[in-house]
């Protein structure tokens, strides 16, 4: 870090973490001194009696509750958002919790930018030089995140699929940061091995993403470094046993760290691949994350391969008997190991990808500016290529 540089660094959202956190959520309302809220989840959610808990415990705090739970993965949809402001509008609500995975919580960013800001979610397009800009004043959110994968719960960014062009926008602001994160690990129970895998796969990602952007921003790259270590050594025990407690501890606290360091250094190519695969073909960010994940590592490793292997490190890769390249390369293939190992598909084929799509995608997703914040220029050519080595 150059000694002229001044930076910012910003953390705004209250964290409760630990075994029995969502409990606080009463306590939150009644602090707030609100009379209305919007309860935003999903049918997965709703089914395992989670939302029904924390509408009870609302109430219990002498606050009106309206349910919304038809978010449905891999991600919200600009009507759904439309529909969940809606709602939030008509019942004049004055807070907005949200729980769920990445998918919930972006809905509600959402439906809070909305809430004052008016117009539609579209006109935030991260991508529109002209976009609409957000302002400090926004209704307080509340997240309780049921998985440990995107970080949404401490981070500045939303994504909502656009459905009049089938594209998956980013909307990034520091005012849609979380008021206040009740990060419960218990929480996460219920959820099953196949989406245990592809959102700790997710957090993974996100934090090897942020190591490879480019920046100096020791903060970020020790937080993301730190997730990298405890997904690896986590991840494979809460996918085989679903109520090991500390195992469920570390990778929400991985996820809890992704979602800081993302908010600090931004997203880049792995997210514009897999926003793609999301949008267009229907599939889980997770799994997308998955299978597009060794590929960009592999494609950054002549450039960077000392910052591979420091990632290799933390995974568990004895880097300090290999040369640089090498520590790269056998980063790669632990990474390779990790997502066999937890039964999660490696190639594009295994998810009814079309080779003839590939090069459409690779359009969609130059077109992508999430991919803005990546360590190195990206052309159609580059990105088709990638597609081509994950395809089978």
């Amino acid at each position: 870090m150059t000694t002229s540089t001044v930076r910012t660094y910003a953390f705004p959202t209250r964290v409760q973490f630990g075994f029995g956190a969502a409990k606080g959520v009463a306590d939150c309302v009644s602090d707030f001194r609100i009379r209305a809220a919007l309860l935003l989840a999903d049918q997965g959610v709703t089914r395992a009696g989670l939302t029904d808990r924390v509408a009870r415990a609302v109430r219990s705090a002498g606050v009106q509750v309206t349910v919304f739970d038809k978010i449905h993965p891999p991600g919200p949809t600009d009507n759904v958002v439309s529909e969940a402001y809606d709602i939030y509008r008509r019942k004049r609500c004055q807070v907005t919790i949200a729980m769920g995975g990445g998918s919930v919580m972006d809905t509600a960013k959402a439906v809070r930018l909305l809430a004052t800001h008016g117009g539609d979610i579209r006109d935030y397009n991260l991508a529109l030089r002209s976009r609409a800009k957000s302002t400090p004043i926004m209704p307080r959110l509340i997240c309780i995140p049921t998985t440990a994968g995107t970080g949404s719960e401490v981070s500045a960014f939303l994504f909502v699929t656009d459905t009049t062009r089938n594209v998956k926008i980013a909307v990034a602001s520091n005012y849609l940061i979380p008021t206040v994160a009740l990060v419960d690990p218990g929480m996460t129970f219920s959820l099953s091995p196949i989406f245990t895998a592809a959102t700790g796969m997710e957090a993974l990602a996100h934090s090897v993403e942020i190591c490879l952007n480019g920046g100096d921003n020791p903060l970020a790259d020790g937080f993301a470094l730190t997730s990298v270590r405890l997904v690896a050594a986590n991840l494979k025990t809460a996918v085989k046993n679903g109520r090991h407690k500390e195992a469920r501890k570390e990778m929400s606290m991985a996820a809890m760290m992704s979602g800081m360091a993302l908010t600090q250094k931004g997203v880049g190519l792995i997210h514009s691949l897999a926003n793609t695969l999301s949008a267009q073909c229907g599939i889980p960010s997770g799994v997308a994350m998955a299978v597009m994940l060794p590929h960009v590592v592999r494609l950054h490793a002549p450039k960077c391969p000392k910052r591979i292997a420091e990632i290799g490190s933390v995974m568990g890769v004895p880097t300090e008997e290999m040369t640089a390249r090498e520590g790269a390369a056998s980063t790669i293939e632990t990474i390779e190991r990790l997502i066999r190992r937890v039964k999660l598909p490696l190639n594009l084929e295994a998810l009814g990808v079309e080779k003839k799509r590939l090069e459409s995608l690779s359009q969609a997703a130059l077109a992508d500016m999430v991919s803005m914040g990546s360590a190195r220029e990206w052309s159609e050519r580059s990105i088709l290529r990638l597609y081509q080595a994950a395809f089978k």
